[in-house]
């Protein structure tokens, strides 16, 4: 073999290790500006178009409006939501939309408030008045879900001796599952936001009414959890907090909202 033709061979060689160390190396950025968020279809907030990805809804348009500005890249996965916490705890995703408070991950500022309320069977004539009057009411609730960072929150999180007349649902259908439980005799109420009750009808189809029967006192704040696993947890929550502020500023913050009907008291 040749000098020239071993140089030659040489060099694409070296061309070969240098194009290969670029691209792992924009790989690797594009990793770093990825953020995956998880949670459970919570539509308007956390909505999904095919049941595979979150690529609707405040939350996940708020996020990613936010974070783009910051140089971040945002991908909805579509998971039940206590696994979601998990895997966010685990560092196996980033992070969390509307995780129950208090929380364990980094959690960004406010972004809206969202109401919950009981409902029943239109023709029922009970209304909620406060922890007393739901005493001797059989209930659904979804299990892990917040629903007013007070009281209630405190009230659901007794031991069952405590509360034995709560129903707790689990998974991606839990919130469909209390409507068809409701609506079939088997509860005298549900809790649920009043934003996503409108979508859980919808979802039934036909002509499926709930009547409301009283709200919690006190709003649900609705934020974003980023994991703390891999110690970038605090930086995200600062570069959407930072991103939130900007959108503020240019008033598409009040538009969003206004949009998807999101209170802001």
């Amino acid at each position: 073999m040749s000098k020239s033709t071993q140089h030659g061979r040489q060099g694409i060689l070296l061309i070969f290790l240098v194009m290969a160390c670029a691209l792992f190396a924009s790989a690797a950025a594009a990793g770093e500006r990825s953020v995956r968020l998880g949670s459970d279809e919570w539509c308007p907030f956390i909505c999904s178009s095919d049941g595979q990805h979150i690529d609707r809804g405040y939350l996940i348009e708020l996020a990613r409006l936010a974070l783009a500005g910051k140089g971040f890249d945002v991908e909805g996965q579509l998971m039940p939501l206590t696994r979601a916490m998990k895997l966010s705890e685990s560092g196996d995703i980033d992070g969390v939309f509307a995780p129950p408070i208090p929380t364990s991950l980094a959690a960004s500022v406010t972004v809206g408030l969202s109401r919950a309320c009981f409902y029943t069977a239109p023709d029922s004539k009970w209304t909620y008045h406060g922890l007393e009057s739901i005493l001797h009411m059989s209930f659904g609730v979804i299990a892990d879900y917040g629903y007013d960072n007070g009281v209630m929150d405190a009230y659901l999180a007794r031991p069952e001796s405590e509360r034995p007349e709560v129903q707790f649902n689990f998974g991606e259908t839990a919130g469909i599952q209390n409507v068809r439980r409701l609506l079939a005799g088997r509860y005298d109420a549900m809790l649920e936001h009043r934003a996503v009750v409108p979508y859980l009808l919808s979802k039934l189809g036909g002509n499926a009414q709930l009547r409301e029967a009283g709200c919690l006192e006190t709003p649900f704040p609705l934020i974003i959890g980023f994991s703390r696993a891999h110690g970038k947890g605090d930086a995200l929550a600062t570069a959407f907090n930072d991103g939130v502020t900007d959108l503020d500023r240019s008033g598409v913050l009040a538009r969003l909202q206004q949009g998807y009907g999101v209170s802001e008291r």
